[in-house]
């Protein structure tokens, strides 16, 4: 029986696969009785698996595809309208100026600039009160952060004062002038109430009168001021003043 058929008579008894028949038709049997045909089953075997694989990996990686391809998601967060500050645009810029009477006097630096955009207002004062006989001169100071809260869009004033305490003030604009009443805080002075009235005099003058009452007491006025504008030029709406252009 030669080779061939003897490979041929193998495949039909069913010792390999049908599959491939044909490899071993083709090839003849090797010396021991090997045919060759089982190595390339071997090989074919392992390609068929590598083709298998690749088939079932192709949903896997279409479907990454099409992830890496869908645009993001992408999430706006709406911002509140700039406020409307008109009604308190002219108490902007730095002053100076003395209290009146009261005793001891006092000097007094105040300064109100926008910030963050235009979006709040930033409010600073330093009182320095004359020597009375001490070492030293008293000092208060305060600094207050200015904006809209609440639907209603009304204007609050947050202070922290040099000795610790944070007071809320609601802010109140008319046709008299701008009024600060103190509504607690979160570090206020228990029982006290306080309150400012800034008065215009002019485009570069106000007076500014505070005003305290103690627990179960009424109003006393604290001091009163008369300020003037330190600046030659006054800001508008938070815009540094434009410079001018120098004669050549």
């Amino acid at each position: 029986m030669s080779k061939n058929l003897q490979a041929a008579n193998a495949v039909d008894r069913g010792l390999f696969p049908p599959a491939f028949r044909y490899n071993l038709i083709c090839r003849d049997v090797c010396p021991g009785n090997r045919c060759l045909g089982w190595s390339i089953r071997l090989e074919l075997n392992m390609k068929s698996r590598y083709v298998l694989l690749l088939t079932l990996g192709l949903p896997a990686i279409t479907l990454s595809l099409a992830a890496a391809a869908k645009q993001p998601t992408r999430y706006t967060i709406p911002v509140p309208p700039p406020p409307d500050f008109s009604s308190l645009d002219w108490l902007a810029g730095e002053w100076a100026g003395s209290t009146a009477g009261r005793s001891p006097q006092a000097q007094i630096h105040f300064s109100v600039a926008y910030d963050l955009g235009k979006r709040f207002m930033v409010l600073r004062e330093e009182v320095f009160f004359a020597d009375q006989g001490r070492d030293f001169a008293a000092k208060e100071s305060w600094i207050g952060i200015l904006g809209p809260e609440g639907a209603d869009k009304s204007f609050f004033l947050r202070t922290y004062a040099s000795t610790g305490f944070v007071t809320r003030y609601r802010v109140l604009a008319d046709g008299e002038g701008i009024r600060l009443n103190s509504e607690g805080g979160e570090q206020s002075p228990a029982g006290w109430v306080f309150r400012r009235f800034y008065q215009e005099l002019s485009a570069d003058a106000f007076v500014v009168t505070v005003e305290v009452a103690p627990p179960g007491k009424p109003f006393f006025v604290y001091y009163t001021a008369k300020l003037t504008r330190t600046a030659a030029t006054k800001p508008s709406s938070g815009a540094a003043p434009s410079a001018k252009p120098q004669a050549r």
